[in-house]
């Protein structure tokens, strides 16, 4: 099931972050990255950006001290915006992993330790999973990778999402220019304060 950036607000998500959509026009102040240098992938789709309606573009904004209004997020919606949250009250773990069988027994492994919670999937079988917290705590990263295998780029790797990042809940996935979609009960279904499982940085 897919959810929008007004039926989480009105559930009570109040972090939300405007990210520019797949493709989208930059300005050419922006220094989010196009795709234009091999040395630099294309940010669009994942970096938050809001749009320019007067000028036709999308330029950077400062999201970690934003704090939308439903009226923003009305033009957000319009201007087909993705839509992330911030991980500063709701941490996420990223299970960034291609091999099904992996990232299934880590997504299993996960609702175990850490208990249930709301799972997005964009490119699948990689998938993230989103968490509450009373103590906000920054990112964490684990690389891993089969006995007899070298650490190289493209190895699994799981990240637990923290204060000063955002993620996807939204929109449109740019490697598979589909929506991301949530297993089950999408995210606005599940109450921020009520249902989401508290996790703290030790757990993580």
């Amino acid at each position: 099931m897919q959810t929008t950036a007004l039926q989480l607000f009105d559930a009570g998500y109040k972090d939300l972050v405007s990210v520019v959509p797949p493709g989208a026009k930059l300005s050419e102040m922006s220094d989010i990255p196009d795709g234009s240098d091999p040395a630099k992938p294309d940010q669009r789709g994942k970096a938050p950006g809001k749009y320019d309606g007067n000028r036709g573009h999308w330029g950077g904004y400062n999201w970690r001290s934003f704090e939308p209004l439903r009226a923003h997020l009305e033009l957000w919606q319009d201007a087909k915006a993705n839509i992330g949250l911030h991980a500063r009250q709701f941490p996420a773990i990223d299970i960034d992993c291609l091999e099904e069988d992996v990232s299934r027994e880590l997504h299993a492994l996960a609702v175990k330790v850490l208990g249930p919670a709301p799972a997005r999937i964009g490119r699948a079988p990689k998938v993230l999973l989103v968490y509450g917290t009373a103590q906000p705590f920054t990112r964490l990263r684990l690389h891993f990778w089969r006995p007899g295998q070298e650490k190289a780029k493209g190895n699994p790797l799981i990240e637990v999402l923290g204060d000063g990042q955002q993620f996807l809940v939204a929109g449109i996935h740019p490697a598979t220019m589909k929506p991301y979609e949530w297993i089950g009960k999408p995210l606005h279904e599940w109450d921020p304060l009520d249902d989401l499982s508290l996790i703290d940085i030790e757990a993580a």
